[in-house]
């Protein structure tokens, strides 16, 4: 089961909103910092949601700056700066993802 969170933005608070796409980009750096660029595309709202549960469980601040990425690259966007936390959520996002897609494809050969 991943990939199944979904995300009721219109029903969130502006400043949880906020913060929620702060953290989806901070942890978007995280896993380019720790597992390389084309990581970054596996990220998912699964992992996001565990980052900001685990940061408000370890009660852990966190810092959030507006920078540019390559996708929001005209305009800066509040980012959450990873941490060790983050990162180690990138990589647990990254393995998730691998047996995900692993499992997709043996699922089509049978």
């Amino acid at each position: 089961m991943f990939g199944y969170v979904k995300t009721d933005f219109p029903n969130m608070y502006m400043k949880d909103n906020i913060l929620y796409k702060a953290m989806y980009c901070g942890l978007c750096k995280g896993i380019g910092r720790t597992c390389g660029q084309k990581g970054r595309f596996l990220l998912s709202y699964d992992l996001t949601f565990l980052s900001l549960f685990l940061h408000n469980i370890l009660d852990k601040d966190v810092k959030i700056e507006k920078q540019r990425c390559v996708v929001h690259h005209i305009v800066k966007r509040p980012v959450a700066i990873p941490d060790e936390l983050t990162e180690r959520i990138a990589a647990l996002n990254v393995i998730l993802a691998y047996h995900k897609l692993n499992d997709d494809v043996l699922d089509n050969v049978k």
